[in-house]
């Protein structure tokens, strides 16, 4: 941070996929504009696709699926291009961006962003309705309000929903 002394304060923004990169990504945006935060962490979790998985398992077909690393920084490489673009057309320079491909299940990996030195804040996608609910998606939100003890901020990823903070249950 230059002579200036003073701690990075970093946002970690959980962006989940290609299609809600660039909602979450504004979002994050707008939570480090009211934060202050100088430092964007853009983070990806690549998990396994539990929908594929499960009918690969029903047809005896044991290699498990997820994404590579090449598709999770495309996802990262949209979300910049959003965050970026946001911040040009509030004409104010961009905060430092980092983008984070990581392994494994997104809840644990947003808990191990958040415990870093400096972070402010988590920024996540409001969970999608889905057709097997829990089952293959679990609620990421809850858990990790209850584990970290940083805000959480849900960005809406659905028209008339709002952003809203997230109480957390611990810190």
């Amino acid at each position: 941070m230059g002579g200036t002394g003073q701690a990075r304060r970093t946002l970690v923004a959980a962006i989940e996929d290609m299609s809600t990169a660039g909602v979450v990504a504004v979002a994050a945006a707008r939570v480090a504009r009211e934060m202050g935060a100088d430092h964007i962490a853009l983070m990806h979790a690549l998990d396994e696709h539990a929908m594929l998985n499960a009918v690969y398992g029903a047809a005896n077909y044991a290699a498990p699926v997820a994404e590579t690393a090449e598709e999770g920084e495309r996802v990262l490489e949209l979300a910049e291009a959003a965050l970026r673009a946001e911040y040009a057309g509030l004409d104010a320079p961009a905060p430092t961006v980092e983008r984070m491909v990581v392994d494994g299940p997104p809840a644990r990996a947003i808990e191990q962003a958040a415990a870093a030195p400096g972070v402010v804040g988590v920024v996540l996608g409001a969970r999608r309705p889905h057709a097997f609910g829990r089952l293959t998606h679990p609620d990421v939100r809850a858990r990790v309000s209850a584990r970290i003890a940083v805000p959480v901020h849900v960005a809406a990823l659905q028209a008339g929903h709002e952003e809203r903070p997230v109480e957390n249950k611990e810190g």
